[in-house]
């Protein structure tokens, strides 16, 4: 690495038409907000002042953090993407300014008429600016792409679905195609030959981390051509948790195995499960109440039950929930599950079972920090050694919070797994959620569980 000192790899760069469109953007909102302040209180203030800089200050920081122009998507995801990020500058915005003491200097309509102003005018400006960007008849860079099969074409169809790029593919090659790529003797006079005459200026290099040695020898083939050569790691046949890019002093990192939870994101979800922890114990209080006295009177025994389970990377911890069980003893290192009809659960706790009013008790385990409201169900310790063994990445879903709910669970993936095979989608179901885990999905999961509450696979 020592030709790169001074410089770090990790570079990005940005198309002329993407800061363009942020540069837009930043009018859109300092206009709005010029407008929107002398029509309510006759002229700008100091106070309007500090207002739009920290409202520009937050877009900046919350629209690259969501990657708004980085990420090709179709309009109407483009303008979620675009509410989504905006409604967080408004709340943080909003919030430093009543923290600052200044919002009753300043009319509240004006803010309403700004913020709804802004995100609408947003939305059309990119509407209009992609619309543009797609009709102006700028020249494409000629690309070709070179690989394996099943990630090649990939590749290509992203290239082609992409109108900011302004690159067209003119060539695929397939290195599992024949004998004229992939060989040690790398690439043949012959498609040489076909680059250069399609024009072709950049070529991207789609393999797998395992071909290093391909890539480098395709490379140092095409190198004294002049081609821009780009190399597209083919991640498919690699299982990661959470994978991203980043630098250690200027040298590239890729992460391959890591929980979402660092730095502000963990500061992120504790604070919302613990908010949300403390109003819907406020809330379902008469419930639990309620519910404790029907558990005492339905059998003997404790009113709570508590379990060792597996957390948050691998650590022990104990679960509470409402007894719904008659008191038994278990075989030793077998825990049963419930099943229809299973003889050991109670009149009362078949019905706390069925509308989930038996986890309740499971906000103070949010509380103490052991479990979050949205994660991958925790499971007996005992299952954990039983299906870890069985199912692929099993043990990747504890590389964040076990959770009250969660995705598997508003998919139906819930209750008893009678087959190696619902475990396993439970278990997928859980990595997708660790690799897309943002606040938003958790508030997605939050309301769907809400209408999954009856579900009849829950014994």
């Amino acid at each position: 690495m020592e030709n790169f000192a001074g410089r770090s790899l990790l570079q990005r760069r940005s198309p002329i038409s993407v800061m363009i469109q942020a540069g837009v953007d930043v009018t859109v909102v300092m206009l709005v907000f010029w407008l929107v302040a002398t029509a309510f209180d006759g002229n700008f203030l100091l106070n309007h002042l500090i207002v739009l800089l920290l409202t520009l200050i937050l877009m900046a920081l919350v629209f690259d953090n969501q990657g708004i122009y980085r990420r090709n998507r179709g309009y109407l995801k483009k303008s979620w993407d675009l509410i989504r990020s905006w409604t967080v500058v408004a709340t943080i915005s909003l919030s430093i300014v009543y923290l600052l003491n200044i919002l009753d200097d300043i009319d509240r309509e004006m803010l309403i008429a700004f913020f709804g102003g802004s995100i609408l005018l947003q939305m059309l400006s990119h509407i209009l600016f992609r619309l543009l960007s797609t009709r102006i008849k700028a020249e494409s860079v000629r690309v070709a792409t070179i690989g394996k099969s099943s990630s090649t074409a990939s590749i290509a169809l992203k290239i082609g679905n992409n109108p900011w790029l302004k690159e067209k593919v003119v060539g695929t090659y397939l290195v599992d195609a024949g004998p004229e790529l992939g060989s040690s003797h790398g690439l043949s006079e012959k498609v040489i030959t076909e680059l250069k005459e399609s024009g072709v200026s950049k070529i991207y290099l789609s393999l797998p981390l395992k071909d290093t040695h391909l890539v480098d020898t395709l490379y140092s083939k095409l190198a004294p051509y002049n081609f821009d050569v780009l190399w597209v790691p083919d991640f498919g046949s690699l299982k990661l948790i959470n994978p991203s890019f980043r630098e250690l002093s200027g040298s590239p990192v890729i992460s391959l195995s890591e929980t979402p939870l660092l730095g502000v994101h963990r500061l992120k979800k504790d604070l919302f499960d613990r908010i949300f922890a403390v109003f819907a114990l406020m809330i379902f209080a008469p419930v639990m109440i309620a519910t404790a006295v029907a558990v005492r009177l339905s059998s003997p025994g404790p009113v709570f039950y508590r379990q060792n389970r597996t957390g948050w990377d691998g650590r022990i911890f104990q679960i509470w929930k409402f007894r719904s069980m008659r008191v038994h003893q278990p075989d030793e290192g077998f825990i049963q599950q419930a099943t229809k009809g299973d003889p050991r659960i109670t009149s009362v706790g078949r019905f706390i079972r069925k509308t989930s009013i038996d986890e309740l008790p499971q906000l103070f385990n949010v509380l103490d920090g052991s479990m979050s409201i949205v994660g991958p169900r925790p499971h007996a310790i005992e299952h954990d050694q039983h299906y870890s063994k069985k199912v692929d990445a099993y043990m990747d879903r504890h590389r964040i919070k076990p959770g009250i709910t969660g995705l598997a669970q508003v998919r139906g993936y819930r209750g008893e797994t009678e087959t190696d095979e619902l475990m396993r989608k439970r278990v997928e179901a859980d990595v997708e959620y660790i690799n897309s885990w943002s606040l938003w999905l958790d508030l997605e999961i939050i309301f769907r569980t809400v209408l999954t509450l009856f579900n009849k696979r829950a014994y």
